[in-house]
């Protein structure tokens, strides 16, 4: 004979299906003799892992045994359905893949090549057109009073070439 605790300590496993915990809570609490219904219906959404159950029973707590079940048995065949469809779309795609000849080298998506020269050739062009623009909005000064490069007498950014407007 089983205690109330054991009731209290029925949850839903990690990898346990809401039809297996809602068959294996019914029969725990069919070992508990007088169990109130308030403590049997608390001990059951208690139990339920984090889910689309458990947030209908946050936003509409069951007020009998019999609602709590119907509800349970609904989400649990959703649940089961859900991962019946799964099971075959994933064995239909494995039966495509199957069928389905290997790619050849010139159907495989191939990235296109960088060389060196590309790569340098670009990191060349990037910082021609930031001192074409200038230096952003947020780092023309270091503070309110002083400008970034010492300010006219200072040294011009871009190697040489003053701009006007903030230089």
């Amino acid at each position: 004979m089983k205690m109330m605790r054991d009731l209290l300590n029925c949850i839903q496993r990690d990898n346990e299906s809401l039809s297996e915990f809602l068959q294996r809570f019914i029969q725990t609490k069919a070992l508990v003799p007088n169990a109130l219904e308030e403590t049997v219906i608390a001990a059951a959404v208690e139990g339920l892992a984090i889910g689309q159950c458990a947030a209908h029973f946050t936003r509409n707590y069951p007020t009998s045994i019999r609602e709590l079940f119907k509800v349970v048995r609904q989400y649990a065949r959703s649940d089961d359905d859900l991962k019946k469809r799964k099971a075959i779309r994933n064995s239909w795609r494995q039966a495509v893949k199957a069928l389905r000849p290997p790619p050849t080298p010139s159907q495989q998506n191939m990235r296109p090549f960088r060389t060196i020269n590309n790569l340098q050739e670009q990191a060349e062009h990037n910082s021609a057109e930031q001192c074409l623009q200038g230096p952003p909005p947020n780092q023309q000064y270091s503070s309110f009073d002083q400008p970034l490069h010492g300010g006219r007498g200072g040294q011009a950014p871009c190697g040489g070439r003053e701009r006007r407007g903030w230089g």
